[in-house]
């Protein structure tokens, strides 16, 4: 996923994504057709041969995954991509920029909250809930984080695991702050 994120990245296809949007509806219809029916076939063939299995419906059920995913994958991207270029959708989907900003920061926000909930060190509570369940609080931690990161980058340029990560690449620590404090007022945005 992360070689097509990259791959996408350098050939810039989501630039100036309002001129290809015929391209994007049809990668919509094709990612989730072959999204449904290459997981589809990877949770079938589980029930008959659970992972890893050298069978040949082990190794049909990896080739649905192997397919499956990144088309999924790029169903929501063009998803996203066409509900963007709605203006009605355009104010629903812009306070999903901050969370992007922090992607690094929320990634191991959610690994140490669910690490709590799940692992022994914890809560415990691996295999005790069900998929409903588990999809409640995925976007309850979801719904904490959008206006979390929205709050600090109204005070900070970068997420906390970001700066760090720039700081590590360009060998000396980045601007943290958004913009000075003037005294009396609050911080600006980025």
């Amino acid at each position: 996923m992360f070689l097509l994120g990259a791959y996408c990245a350098r050939k810039r296809l989501l630039e100036d994504a309002g001129t290809r949007l015929a391209f994007f509806r049809r990668l919509c219809g094709w990612g989730l057709a072959l999204g449904i029916a290459g997981n589809l076939t990877f949770t079938v063939a589980t029930e008959f041969a659970p992972p890893p299995s050298l069978s040949l419906i082990g190794w049909v059920g990896t080739v649905g995954y192997v397919i499956g995913a990144p088309a999924l994958c790029f169903f929501y991207l063009s998803s996203i991509v066409l509900l963007w270029h709605k203006s009605a959708w355009q104010r629903r989907l812009a306070s999903l920029g901050a969370v992007g900003r922090t992607a690094l920061s929320n990634y191991l926000f959610q690994s140490i909250v669910c690490t709590l909930i799940f692992y022994n060190y914890g809560l415990g509570l691996y295999g005790q809930i069900g998929p409903a369940t588990g999809l409640g609080l995925a976007l309850l931690i979801y719904a904490f984080q959008v206006p979390l990161s929205r709050w600090w980058l109204g005070r900070f340029r970068f997420g906390p695991a970001e700066w760090l990560w720039r700081s590590i690449t360009y060998g000396k620590f980045q601007p943290f702050r958004a913009h000075p404090a003037v005294a009396g007022q609050p911080p600006q945005a980025v």
